[in-house]
């Protein structure tokens, strides 16, 4: 009996144990490769999506982006009636590969012009985050509001690459110029 218990305290017990760690490690080891292959699958057609993102909308400088935002902004608000009155100089913020362009908007409008604007926002082709938003009425018991807007610009730049637009477009796209 003695000869047993010793057994499967020094044989059984740690041969089961290293037994079901190996398993929990193969399973997370295939679970990582079946995620890598899946992004392997994608690496062409988000290179190509990134390219006409770095092409098109996602600007290389915080400057770019606050004056195409600022642009788009003006555009959005004519055809949904509201009157944009300011739009404030984006702060950059550092993170990663990438600046967060952060701006104050004010406007005035019904709530249905505001409704139509921020909608615009939202749906747009550009990388914008509302962060913040303060509706105060201009005037009680009337639908004319006082709108002030937060809002966030994705902006690519690398922070070696931030001194020339065509590197960080370059090293995005994986180019050698």
């Amino acid at each position: 009996m003695l000869l047993v218990y010793v057994g499967y305290t020094y044989v059984v017990s740690p041969y089961l144990q290293q037994r079901a760690q190996l398993m929990t490690d193969i399973k997370v080891a295939q679970d990582q490769y079946k995620a890598e292959l899946r992004l392997l699958e994608n690496r062409g057609k988000v290179a190509t999506e990134w390219k006409a993102l770095l092409a098109g909308t996602l600007q290389t400088t915080s400057s770019d982006a606050g004056s195409k935002t600022q642009d788009a902004l003006y555009d959005w608000a004519g055809p949904a009636g509201f009157d944009l009155q300011g739009v404030g100089t984006p702060s950059a913020l550092q993170v990663g590969d990438f600046q967060h362009a952060h701006m104050k908007v004010q406007g005035v409008g019904s709530e249905s012009n505001v409704a139509r604007w921020l909608w615009a926002i939202e749906n747009s082709k550009y990388p914008l985050k509302i962060d913040d938003v303060l509706i105060t009425p201009r005037k009680e018991g009337t639908d004319d509001l006082a709108v002030q807007v937060g809002l966030t610009a994705l902006v690519f730049a690398p922070p070696a690459a931030k001194s020339r637009p065509d590197a960080a477009r370059s090293a995005a796209t994986g180019e050698v110029k």
